[in-house]
């Protein structure tokens, strides 16, 4: 098993978050696949999501290493466990919950706490939230972002909330480590419909913009 910081080592790499709620269960995996062939590694499935528990398991034994699957929207300590028996590789919630922080240390998960204030942020980060999910990222925007990374370098934030194809980049160079985005890069109707080429497609947009956005980057030193 791979540690925190080594999950957290693949997923900066990567760059991107596909989230995924209230998915139609029996399209889940090919969506998954879709995403996975498009470059997208990393894939949160929101806990709203009915019967996202026994999805989560079957979403680990069919795709195992290939992705890094999380659990999204965890509120409780009960809710991360459920999860963390499924088999994630990672926890999210929304919220700054010592009882979820503490419940994924303990099973050695990666954990991303919610947090919205520089205060929150800080607070997660000391009580072990591996990065911190700046939540909702819009309408704030990434000259918000750019605010509470600047008194905060040793802090990996990641905004998620309104982060599009159009934004990315923005919010990138406000200092976020990486971006996670749901209905404007994999939708449920794509899903429901069974647009897989479609959501394949638009993956590798966003992980070519993401390639581009890092190269840009490194050229200017």
């Amino acid at each position: 098993m791979n540690s925190p910081h080594e999950m957290l080592n693949r997923f900066t790499k990567s760059g991107i978050m596909a989230i995924l709620r209230s998915v139609d269960y029996h399209n889940i995996i090919p969506a998954l696949e879709a995403l996975n062939e498009g470059g997208i590694e990393t894939i949160e499935i929101s806990l709203v999501t009915p019967n996202a528990p026994q999805i989560l398991k079957e979403l680990h034994e069919s795709l195992g290493s290939r992705i890094l699957l999380g659990a999204g929207t965890v509120l409780d300590a009960e809710s991360a466990r459920a999860a963390i028996f499924a088999g994630v590789d990672f926890v999210i919630s929304p919220v700054l919950s010592f009882d979820v922080l503490n419940i994924s240390r303990r099973y050695g998960k990666m954990t991303f706490a919610g947090a919205f204030t520089a205060t929150e942020a800080l607070t997660a980060w000391e009580n072990g939230s591996d990065a911190v999910k700046i939540f909702p990222a819009m309408p704030a925007g990434p000259e918000y972002m750019k605010a509470l990374h600047a008194p905060l370098p040793q802090i990996p934030l990641i905004p998620v909330g309104g982060v599009s194809l159009e934004n990315m980049e923005a919010f990138m160079n406000a200092g976020s480590i990486a971006v996670a985005a749901g209905s404007n890069l994999v939708s449920s109707k794509m899903i429901k419909e069974g647009s897989y080429d479609e959501i394949k497609q638009n993956a590798l947009r966003w992980v070519t913009e993401m390639q581009r956005i890092r190269e840009k980057k490194d050229k200017q030193g």
